[in-house]
């Protein structure tokens, strides 16, 4: 057995945004940020952000555009993707990392 899921609850660092493909299916768009927080070795509270590029297909989701805004708290699933890609001639190859969202709740 195999499975691919990632489940993030975060909130939104930018305004959701829909765009569509050529063949008309809409696309949206938008990044979560996650925090994690520790005591170091002198018991100080450290923090760290991690941010995640989250894409998701389909009317359904395009139909949330106008309420997955900045500072929004969500909850979203879906399968991590990698992709490989050439930024400009003579650039090293780029590994991006996303979400490819199947559900998002906003709270």
């Amino acid at each position: 057995m195999n499975l691919n899921q990632l489940s993030i609850i975060g909130f939104v660092g930018q305004n959701a945004e829909t765009k569509s493909l050529p063949n008309g299916t809409p696309v949206t768009k938008f990044s979560v940020a996650t925090k994690r927080s520790w005591k170091d070795e002198n018991d100080t509270w450290q923090q760290k952000t991690q941010w995640h590029n989250v894409v998701a297909f389909g009317k359904s989701f395009a139909q949330m555009t106008d309420r997955v805004l900045k500072g929004t708290h969500v909850f979203v699933q879906g399968e991590l993707t990698t992709r490989e890609y050439d930024r400009a001639i003579k650039v090293r190859d780029r590994k991006s990392t996303r979400l490819n969202s199947s559900h998002i709740t906003i709270s």
